[in-house]
């Protein structure tokens, strides 16, 4: 089978599930593993035309919601959404995936060791505080500053297994821009972020910088960021149970 990946997310997640020999082609960004880099590029998905895609000759192209997957799908292109809006999903996903392409062997034990490390993290919660008021978060989703993460339900789901919320979560927008005076008014007691944060920001909040390749894309790795920002809300939760 000969397949196309549009995002890196996607990239990760054919490579977890034991198929990324069949990706004939993907985007500038997919870099991981080190194998994907070897993989011929055809742009950075988002300005990548439908001829581009079609001149591989794919069997199934992998990525996220958007209009060129729309367009493949009208012209017969078999299509595969990944957007994993829970840590279960991402399991669930790289098994399905594993499934559909012959690759199970593979496939299954990796969909297992993930689901174990996403119900692992509500289980160090229980154990590490007992505060009853979820601890106030606020992501990152720009260098600058002038945007964070709301309605993300892949980011929301993590936070609710540490004891956290999203202090932008009711927002109507998946990146609403902000200002320190909005984030103040927010009083989020930890602010996560995938880039060095700028000083007007740190000299106000405590914020922790996580790779952006885990905390921003959602595959496998997604995990490992989820894992941080539990530890850091776990140091949080017990500080305000003393």
């Amino acid at each position: 089978m000969r397949i196309i990946t549009l995002t890196p997310h996607a990239t990760e997640m054919l490579f977890a599930a034991g198929a990324g020999e069949h990706i004939v082609a993907t985007v500038d960004a997919s870099d991981f593993p080190s194998q994907a880099r070897a993989i011929p590029k055809l742009g950075d998905g988002l300005n990548t035309s439908v001829e581009q895609v079609l001149q591989w000759q794919p069997d199934w192209v992998v990525g996220w919601p958007s209009t060129l997957m729309n367009q493949l799908e009208s012209l017969g292109i078999d299509t595969l959404v990944l957007e994993p809006r829970s840590l279960e999903q991402i399991a669930e996903q790289v098994k399905s995936i594993g499934q559909r392409l012959g690759t199970e062997a593979k496939a299954e034990p990796r969909s297992q060791r993930l689901r174990a490390q996403a119900d692992a993290l509500e289980a160090d919660r229980t154990f590490s505080f007992s505060s009853s008021s979820p601890i106030r978060v606020a992501i990152l989703a720009s260098p600058d500053a002038q945007f964070v993460l709301g309605q993300h339900a892949l980011i929301n789901d993590a936070l609710a297994r540490c004891g956290a919320v999203n202090v932008f979560a009711q927002t109507l927008s998946t990146a609403p821009s902000v200002s320190l005076e909005s984030l103040l008014a927010a009083r989020p007691a930890i602010i996560f972020s995938g880039y060095a944060a700028p000083h007007w920001l740190t000299a106000q909040f405590d914020v922790s910088v996580i790779d952006p390749n885990w905390l921003y894309r959602p595959g496998p790795r997604f995990l490992n960021a989820a894992e941080q920002i539990c530890t850091k809300v776990q140091q949080v939760g017990q500080s305000v149970d003393r």
